[in-house]
């Protein structure tokens, strides 16, 4: 009994990794930000395109349109920091051309349990060989996706398609003032305090990680997401900016655009803000 039950079992999970192989990642059906940033991690190691250029960050650089960037993969993680997406990016086989790193949140460590599974070659032997494992193929995901097809072929086509010439209308949502301002006042106490140690050492790792990506033959460019201007001046803004500036000194740095940003929540950027910026930054990549 024993027996034949290892033996469906076994058919069943090769069965399941054959699907999974040709299962094409989707963050669309994840449950959480964690699941998210896994299955976008794992999405840029195995599908093995070999992207120019990748964008490391926190969940500010999280808000780039790289539909507007072609050959760009974003790797800046929600909720996380640059050196979990580095570890992302030092685990694959090849590294692009150039890597793009925000500094705006340096200090933030690393999440060791997130990177455990690209730095452990135990993991990454284990979801090379069997795609199963992956979080995009889990079972719950793979269900959600499959409901997701059924219904839209099941959705009736018309007869004539219309022309449709009409602009694409981006909606943005802001928070009521009296959400907002809150949030801010948040921010505006965190920004006007500093901690030149916390920043001094988050620096000396920020270098072991560029020369990690240097070593590989990647080059570095810096950039600073834009923020709410009243945060943009304050003592722990100016501290990050100006050291990691005197830290590498040699580096290219995408500075502020010349114009504000609206946020959600003083931090992150609106939809239109964040094609806006993007426009921005990749006028900037365009005149080296």
């Amino acid at each position: 009994m024993i027996g034949k039950s290892l033996i469906v079992f076994t058919c069943l999970f090769v069965a399941f990794n054959i699907v999974a192989h040709y299962n094409v990642p989707n963050t669309k059906y994840a449950d959480s930000d964690i699941q998210t940033n896994l299955i976008n991690a794992d999405r840029y190691i195995y599908s093995r395109q070999n992207y120019k250029a990748v964008i490391l960050g926190s969940s500010l650089a999280n808000k780039m349109r790289v539909d507007m960037l072609p050959g760009f993969y974003n790797l800046a993680l929600s909720g996380m920091s640059v050196y979990d997406g580095g570890a992302v990016l030092l685990s694959s086989n090849t590294l692009p051309e150039t890597v793009y790193i925000e500094l705006n949140v340096i200090q933030r460590p690393e999440n060791e349990n997130f990177t455990g599974e690209f730095t452990s070659p135990v993991y990454s032997w284990l979801k090379t060989t069997l795609p199963a494992l992956r979080p995009e193929n889990q079972p719950v995901i793979l269900a959600k996706k499959a409901i997701d097809d059924i219904e839209q072929l099941l959705q009736p086509v018309p007869a004539h398609k219309p022309a449709n010439n009409k602009k694409t209308v981006v909606k943005n949502y802001y928070l009521p003032q009296s959400l907002f301002r809150p949030l801010l006042n948040i921010q505006l106490k965190s920004y006007s305090e500093h901690d030149t140690v916390l920043i001094n050492q988050s620096v000396i790792q920020l270098k072991q990680l560029v020369a990690k990506v240097e070593s590989r033959g990647s080059k570095v460019v810096f950039f600073e997401m834009p923020i709410n201007p009243a945060l943009e001046q304050l003592p722990k803004t100016v501290l990050i900016r100006n050291t990691v500036k005197q830290a590498f000194p040699n580096y290219r740095f995408i500075d502020l655009p010349q114009t504000t940003f609206k946020t959600r929540d003083g931090l992150h950027l609106a939809q239109k803000e964040a094609i806006d910026y993007t426009a921005y930054f990749k006028e900037k990549i365009e005149e080296d």
